[in-house]
């Protein structure tokens, strides 16, 4: 399968996240980030913001979401509060497509949702 289809099949999927997110009574979200350089990617590294180099958001495969719950952003919440309530969104990510991932998989970066 060529990039820009799964590109294509990655925003499709995550279109219907936000549609999912936007639904649910006292959740909705916000747009983040899709896409970002190299040059972008390095800087957050260096901050400590990413772990590495080889983020999906390089190729457009990953996107973040500004959750908000209750009207608080989703940060703002305990990080076991955050986990519980955003399972059924990881859920619901996870069976669009089998290389779903997200962030609250690995435990921390729980905006994040991308195609593998």
């Amino acid at each position: 399968m060529s990039l820009s289809r799964k590109q294509a099949d990655f925003l499709n999927d995550f279109a219907k996240l936000v549609q999912f997110i936007n639904a649910q009574r006292d959740m909705y979200c916000t747009a983040g980030e899709l896409h970002r350089t190299m040059y972008q990617q390095r800087k957050y590294l260096e901050e400590g913001k990413s772990k590495t180099l080889k983020s999906k958001h390089l190729k457009r495969l990953a996107g973040d979401l500004n959750i908000f719950w209750h009207g608080l952003p989703i940060w703002e919440y305990e990080k076991d509060d955050q986990k519980a309530i955003l399972e059924p969104v990881r859920q619901f990510w996870v069976s669009l497509h089998p290389a779903n991932d997200c962030g609250l998989n690995w435990g921390w970066d729980f905006g994040h949702f991308e195609r593998g």
